[in-house]
């Protein structure tokens, strides 16, 4: 057992409320090349550009050999151009705002509305419908409609919708504001192009599918943000046949909400992400996804407040690149009620502050699975780090499934006012005016313990127990319903 618990506390001792984002410092963290410095993009290693490798991704004469979009409108300081591209247009596309428009188009690399500069704009009662290959979703290359600079758009009463290989509805970079409000966008994946090698795929510019250890799949994000941009999604049906639904990338402070949303995703594939440095809040949103309602990486923060989060495999996936050794991350989940099918929070080698409250979180397997990162992909702990680890502070929630800790890190747990049933294992765990039943034989250190009151197993079920800081237990206890519970 003390092989599973060590005899110290987490570095940082139990999980306190007040202590989100307190401890260690925070570190950024990307996928390699998509960062600033060597690995960046232009520089040894990154996707392409001055100084990079071309990766030149098709020998279509229509590919823009210069990496720029090829637009068909543009507004930008609110003053409208227009290029001579191959689509149809309905409608009139004013200096300030377009109403009523259609847009439609089957022509490869060819953009929407492009909005840019310090423009103030608006989009209303428009229909967009474009297919075909994208090219550069961080440039926006073939997106419906998309804002850059410092420029701010707002769609509304509005239907998106794409069909193809990195096309993506909307598209926020730069230092722009996105506001999408009562509108229905569809991001639907088309076939990757021939000349696309999966075994050696092109590392830039952009992608065209998504990174190999995220294990997704599909071909587009319906949105994606990136830079340092703020996204606020309201009242939208947003949907996506694989990939992403909702996606942030090289983030730096970026912000990206969703309120009263539906967040669908029919096949592999995420309805958020939260990157690192990327900072996500969804307010009252119906999520329903086939695998990831979430995957949180690195350096993120993320909060779900009045959701109801339905997957077919993990609710929130937590993963940090780089091994986890000095980044920690916070994630709220409030008044939420959640259900996966295999583990409602998955920690591939992360430390996550994780504050569940006035919420019901369950699985038939895991509520919180922590583990190792074996990913090819995956950083490794430094012998010598001592990372901030996993804590879980949970108040007025009910949780159904198991909490297991296979990590080399510490978890632990502070029951407030809340029930659990199902196994916990590798924790540290102190229980406030709680409820815990056991329905698996469980492993733990019990923390500020001095009665073995709140604490159930059922019949054959055996806990065993640490006597941990301010534990006064010992020795061998019989359970209400029939299990035992040991206290060395």
């Amino acid at each position: 057992m003390k092989e599973i618990l060590t005899k110290a506390l987490p570095p940082y001792g139990m999980p306190l409320k007040d202590e989100i984002g307190d401890k260690p410092e925070k570190v950024m963290m990307g996928f390699p090349g998509m960062g600033p410095g060597p690995g960046g993009p232009g520089g040894p290693g990154g996707p392409g550009g001055p100084g990079g490798p071309s990766n030149d991704p098709t020998d279509d004469p229509m590919f823009p050999r210069s990496f720029k979009a090829i637009p068909s409108y543009v507004i930008e300081d609110n003053k409208v151009t227009d290029f001579p591209t191959v689509h149809a247009l309905e409608g009139e596309i004013g200096d300030t705002e377009a109403k009523g428009i259609k847009f439609t188009t089957e022509e490869k690399f060819i953009n929407g509305i492009i909005v840019k500069g310090s423009s103030k704009y608006t989009i209303s009662d428009a229909y967009f419908k474009l297919d075909g290959q994208g090219v550069n979703d961080f440039d926006g290359i073939g997106s419906a409609v998309m804002v850059t600079d410092d420029a701010e758009l707002t769609v509304k009463d509005s239907y998106i919708e794409t069909n193809g290989v990195i096309r993506p509805c909307t598209a926020c970079a730069g230092k722009a504001t996105l506001i999408v409000d009562n509108c229905k966008v569809y991001g639907n994946s088309g076939p990757l192009p021939d000349y696309y090698d999966k075994e050696n795929p092109i590392k830039g510019p952009g992608m065209m599918e998504p990174p190999a250890g995220l294990f997704l799949g599909g071909t587009c994000r319906t949105h994606l943000s990136v830079g340092t941009t703020k996204t606020y999604y309201k009242n939208t049906y947003i949907e996506a046949e694989g990939w992403a639904a909702l996606s942030t990338d090289n983030g730096r402070d970026l912000y990206l909400q969703a309120d009263n949303c539906d967040v669908i995703v029919r096949n592999v594939g995420y309805g958020v992400y939260a990157d690192g440095g990327c900072n996500v809040v969804l307010n009252d949103c119906r999520i329903k996804v086939a695998t990831h309602a979430g995957i949180l990486a690195g350096d993120f923060t993320a909060v779900f407040k009045g959701c109801t989060v339905t997957s077919g495999r993990y609710d929130f996936m937590c993963h940090d690149l780089s091994g986890g050794a000095s980044s920690a991350a916070p994630l709220e989940i409030r008044n939420c009620s959640c259900y996966a099918e295999d583990e409602v929070i998955r920690i591939k080698s992360h430390n996550v502050h994780i504050d569940i409250a006035d919420s019901k979180l369950k699985s038939p397997n895991y509520i919180v699975h922590a583990f190792v990162n074996d990913d090819s992909d995956g950083g490794v702990l430094p012998e010598d780090a001592i990372p901030y680890g996993n804590k879980l502070y949970v108040t007025g929630s009910e949780l159904e499934g198991d909490i297991v800790n296979e990590d080399i890190r510490c978890m632990a747990i502070i029951l407030k006012d809340s029930k659990v049933k199902g196994a916990i294992v590798g924790s540290y765990l102190q229980i406030e005016n709680s409820e815990w039943f056991a329905t698996k034989d469980s492993v733990i250190a019990l923390v500020n313990c001095k009665a073995v009151d709140g604490i159930d197993a059922a019949d054959g079920v055996t806990i065993k127990a640490i006597a941990s800081e301010g534990t006064t237990l010992s020795g061998e206890y019989d359970l209400p319903s029939g299990g035992k519970l040991i206290v060395e």
